[in-house]
């Protein structure tokens, strides 16, 4: 857990005030968010793959030293949508650190960056969405009051966070989606009191009001490694999460009620983190780490049955942090850590076949906290932390 320093209780809200106009990247006015220059005419869209296998990594923000925690959205005009957390040392003789929740939207060739939250220690284990109307839904953990708390954006700016969970330590290892009503389904974590305590819980937002959790699993236990939720056409939930015990558990359901838990796979230590999505035939498909044996793993439906796990990489410590996204003819990418070089790594599925682990960047200690999703024309994109710049990176690989 981070530590508030007196410091940063003193002037935390201060500091972000007087420091504002020092910001290279201002925040987001209207036109910006609605994809315009400021001239009222539409931003000129972007080459998006110049070639096939084509990769590109580029630095997105570095205010505050930004970047951990990210969750990526792409949108139907193929504008790129980030939120994460930016935990960096604040200027001047009070010392302090920053702790906020960031925001980072690429339109038209264009990358901008602007604070979500501010006030306390806010943004970490963040999760995106967009709805259909284009609106931004964010959810991160709120440190200061040890709760989930949620913030949406308008083409006016964000709207204030409100908590939504306010017991102890609401709000780990978030996964957030929007189905095709606007309903936002959460997916998140309650953090232990004792070594027995711990729950998963759902969420769901219709229309502008909050329902009650659900619980999907207690006692949990551990620390919440990052679980994963979908949502498909007909409103069906999806989620994927690990527990103590190392057991990779899949329920799904709608409006609430969710059908038993199935075990997917066990003996994965307590360092088990999973990511799920859909593919093109509303197939559910999880990535997962295995700490046991260090290595990335995948089970996935086939006729609404799981089939057995997958070893995508066992070349060295692999996967901690992974992301599954699907794209259009049942292809799917799996990116990830490799924490014994320090790169991101992809690796595709194509015509029910899997390529080659690929590293797609090695420019320093880069690919933690990775999350992805896929673009118009089945390209992947991918967030995630350069640690030794301290800062947001993008990367894109083409089909």
């Amino acid at each position: 857990m981070l530590r508030a320093v007196l410091p940063l209780l003193l002037c935390l809200v201060a500091c972000n005030s007087a420091f504002k106009e020092t910001e290279t990247d201002a925040d987001l006015g209207p036109a910006d968010l609605a994809g315009l220059d400021g001239d009222g005419q539409p931003d000129a869209a972007p080459t998006v793959c110049p070639a096939p296998g084509d990769v590109k990594s580029e630095t997105v923000d570095t205010l505050h030293e930004p970047g951990a925690f990210s969750s990526i959205a792409v949108d139907s005009a193929g504008d790129i949508h980030i939120s994460h957390y930016a935990a960096g040392p604040t200027p001047g003789p009070m010392g302090g650190e920053w702790h906020d929740a960031r925001y980072s939207v690429r339109r038209g060739g264009k990358w901008q960056s602007e604070d979500i939250y501010t006030p306390g220690i806010v943004g970490r284990y963040s999760a995106i969405g967009l709805d259909p109307t284009g609106k931004v839904h964010v959810v991160f953990y709120d440190g200061s009051q040890r709760n989930l708390a949620y913030a949406w954006r308008e083409s006016q700016g964000w709207k204030p966070a409100e908590p939504l969970v306010t017991s102890y330590s609401d709000g780990w290892g978030n996964d957030l989606a929007v189905d095709p009503s606007g309903t936002v389904h959460v997916i998140t974590f309650k953090g232990e009191v004792s070594p027995d305590d711990g729950e998963w819980r759902y969420l769901r937002r219709v229309a502008t009001k909050w329902d009650p959790p659900v619980v999907l699993h207690a006692p949990a236990g551990g620390q919440g490694p990052k679980a994963g939720i979908a949502v498909d056409d007909k409103g069906t939930v999806h989620v994927s999460f690990c527990d103590h015990n190392g057991e990779l558990r899949y329920r799904s359901g709608s409006a609430g009620s969710f059908q038993p838990a199935l075990i997917l796979d066990t003996g994965l230590g307590e360092l088990c983190a999973s990511d799920i999505a859909l593919d093109s035939d509303g197939q559910a498909q999880i990535s997962y780490h295995d700490s046991a044996s260090k290595t990335l793993k995948l089970v996935g439906q086939s006729g609404g049955t799981f089939g057995a796990p997958v070893t995508l990489d066992s070349s060295a410590d692999v996967g901690l942090n992974n992301a599954v996204a699907a794209g259009p003819n049942r292809d799917l990418w799996v990116a990830y850590y490799d924490a014994t070089n320090l790169d991101l790594k992809v690796i595709r599925r194509q015509a029910g076949s899997w390529g080659q682990p690929t590293t797609v960047d090695s420019a320093g200690e880069v690919g933690r906290y990775v999350s992805a999703a896929v673009g118009p024309v089945g390209e992947l994109h991918v967030s995630h932390y350069d640690m030794g710049n301290k800062a947001l990176r993008h990367t894109r690989v083409c089909p």
